[in-house]
């Protein structure tokens, strides 16, 4: 069996959507209006990319990306419950993707980054 990032794909999926939805009470609906999820998908976002500088841009990055990329997927997720056009709803399905795979490259960056690492491994 294929594996991802030395995981089954299966375990992997799941990690990813452990570490995308985890922590986040964003719901796409249609019990609410396109506008009402799109202002709540874009306060979250800011609200995210505002957290704390380290001075360290790598790390200062990453922050800020994280928040943003979640952003774009609660956006798309949006477009999905009221979009009509199937270039758009394909693109917006696309981003959903995209932005989950990102966002745990970045995780694991992070987790890399708090790892120690033996004298010499400086990668």
């Amino acid at each position: 069996m294929r594996k991802i990032l030395g995981m089954t794909p299966i375990a992997a999926a799941a990690l990813i959507a452990l570490a995308v939805r985890g922590d986040r009470s964003f719901q796409a609906s249609a019990d609410r209006s396109y506008a009402d999820l799109m202002k709540e998908a874009m306060e979250r976002m800011h609200e995210g990319m505002t957290a704390r500088q380290t001075g360290n841009p790598d790390r200062d990055f990453v922050i800020q990306m994280i928040p943003h990329h979640q952003g774009a997927i609660d956006m798309a997720e949006a477009l999905l419950i009221y979009g009509k056009d199937p270039e758009l709803r394909q693109l917006a399905k696309g981003i959903i993707v995209e932005q989950q795979n990102e966002i745990q490259i970045m995780r694991l960056w992070q987790e890399r980054q708090a790892t120690p690492r033996p004298k010499g491994d400086e990668r």
